[in-house]
C-alpha cells in the first residue's frame, strides 16, 4: 500500500464497494444481509468524508480547473445522496425484504454511476491538478482520515457529523444537557 496515489486507492474502495454491494443484494439470508451491509456502511461512509476532506476540498479550490470544481460540488452531493439512502437502509428492520432490496439495488446504481463519473472527470482533473507525489501525498492523507473515522466508530453511525467529529478529533456535544437547557428556558418562560 505505499507510494500509492489517491487516485490507485480510491479505484480499490470503489471496486471492494461495488463487490460488497452485489454480495448484499444477493445474500437470501436476512442475518448475514444485515452483517454484511453493517460492514458496507461503515467502509462506504469512511470512504465518502476522507475522500471529500482530502480530495474534493482541493480540486473545489480550483477555480481555474472548471471540470475538477464542479466535479467536486456535484460529487458532494452524490455523497450526501447516498449517505441518506444508507442511513434510511440501515434503519429498516427487514433486510431481507423486497423493498430494502429494491432502495439496495438504487444504491447500487448512484454509486456506480458515480463511480463512472469519479474516475473519468474527478481522477482527469487530479492528474492535471496535482502531480505524482502530491497525489501520493493525498493517498497517504485519505488513509489516516479514513482510518481515523473507522477506529473513532464515526463511520457506523453513518452521519456526516459523527464522521467529521472523528476527523477532527473532537468530542460530540451532550444533547441531554442541551435538550434540558432548553427546557429550563421555556419554563422560565412561561413563568
Amino acid at each position: 500500500m505505499a507510494d500509492e496515489s489517491i487516485l490507485e486507492l480510491l479505484h480499490k474502495d470503489h471496486e471492494e464497494a461495488e463487490e460488497l454491494i452485489d454480495q448484499i443484494i444477493d445474500e437470501q439470508d436476512g442475518a448475514e444481509r444485515a452483517a454484511l451491509f453493517a460492514k458496507l456502511r461503515e467502509e462506504l461512509i469512511a470512504h465518502l468524508e476522507a475522500e471529500a476532506k482530502v480530495l474534493y476540498a482541493r480540486l473545489e479550490k480550483q477555480r481555474d480547473n472548471e471540470e475538477g470544481h464542479d466535479f467536486a460540488l456535484e460529487g458532494a452531493v452524490e455523497h450526501e445522496l447516498v449517505e441518506q439512502q444508507l442511513e434510511v437502509l440501515g434503519r429498516s428492520r427487514n433486510k431481507g425484504g423486497e423493498d430494502w432490496t429494491a432502495r439496495m439495488e438504487v444504491v447500487r446504481d448512484m454509486v456506480r454511476h458515480h463511480v463512472e463519473q469519479e474516475e473519468d472527470e474527478g481522477h482527469q482533473a487530479a492528474r492535471e491538478l496535482f502531480d505524482e507525489p502530491t497525489l501520493v501525498e493525498l493517498g497517504e492523507e485519505f488513509t489516516a482520515a479514513k482510518e481515523r473515522m473507522m477506529s473513532g466508530g464515526a463511520a457506523r453511525g453513518g452521519t456526516r457529523k459523527a464522521a467529521a467529529r472523528a476527523y477532527a478529533g473532537s468530542k460530540p456535544r451532550s444533547r441531554t444537557t442541551t435538550q434540558k437547557k432548553g427546557r429550563t428556558r421555556k419554563k422560565a418562560a412561561r413563568r
